[in-house]
């Protein structure tokens, strides 16, 4: 699937692109780190999870189900963040939300 106009080889290519409207699907495409946020979570789910358990052997909804536990349960509520001093992202939110009806 080509991603951004630079991946296009030749000029009849891109001129199509422009002339369809079709946009990349990264913010800025010269500026791939914004883009480094969805990377780090796909790194991690496959370091922590996926390559631990042997998927070709598995059904694709056992592998959702999977999937899906390990983000609700491990990777939302109780993974060790190196940023957001430690904390999970659900603790920080709720932080949040805390500091927030209290200031108010």
């Amino acid at each position: 699937m080509i991603k951004s106009l630079e991946q296009c080889g030749t000029s009849a290519v891109k001129l199509r692109w422009a002339l369809s409207s079709a946009f990349s699907s990264l913010f800025n495409i010269r500026k791939g780190f914004y883009n480094a946020r969805a990377e780090s979570f796909f790194a991690a789910l496959k370091k922590e999870k996926l390559y631990q358990i042997n998927t070709a052997s598995l059904s694709m909804e056992t592998v959702k189900s999977i999937i899906w536990r390990y983000l609700e349960i491990y990777y939302n509520k109780k993974r060790v963040y190196t940023t957001n001093a430690g904390y999970p992202p659900l603790v920080i939110r709720s932080m949040h939300y805390d500091s927030k009806q209290r200031a108010a």
